[in-house]
């Protein structure tokens, strides 16, 4: 199963850690998973950055830091970086997420 997921952050940073420590815990409960992350910042701040990205490092996610341009236009940014890097375009499940979200430990078993 193909996931991609779109994190977009405005000036949150820890609630985004919260997120992505989520999205790990969720990881361990589905097999066959080809997820990939990527969290779209449209922050005007940077208090908490560095936190976030040595959890993306750690994780092997992506990040993407946008000019505010808005909630949408920062998900399609994301998914076409994505999709870039990955060379994927044919995910199974697209999610864009707000980062003050956090995912249910069964949600990619639930999902498959």
């Amino acid at each position: 199963m193909k996931v991609a997921i779109v994190a977009v952050c405005y000036n949150a940073y820890d609630d985004s850690v919260g997120l992505l420590d989520s999205i790990e815990l969720a990881m361990r409960t589905c097999e066959f998973l080809d997820l990939h992350v990527i969290v779209c910042d449209n922050s005007n701040k940077s208090k908490g950055l560095e936190k976030l990205k040595e959890r993306i490092k750690k994780l092997k996610f992506n990040y993407v830091k946008l000019d505010n341009v808005g909630y949408f236009p920062a998900f399609v940014a994301g998914k076409k970086l994505l999709d870039n890097i990955t060379g994927v375009s044919d995910w199974d499940f697209v999610v864009v997420t707000n980062v003050d979200l956090q995912f249910d430990e069964s949600f990619f078993k639930n999902l498959k």
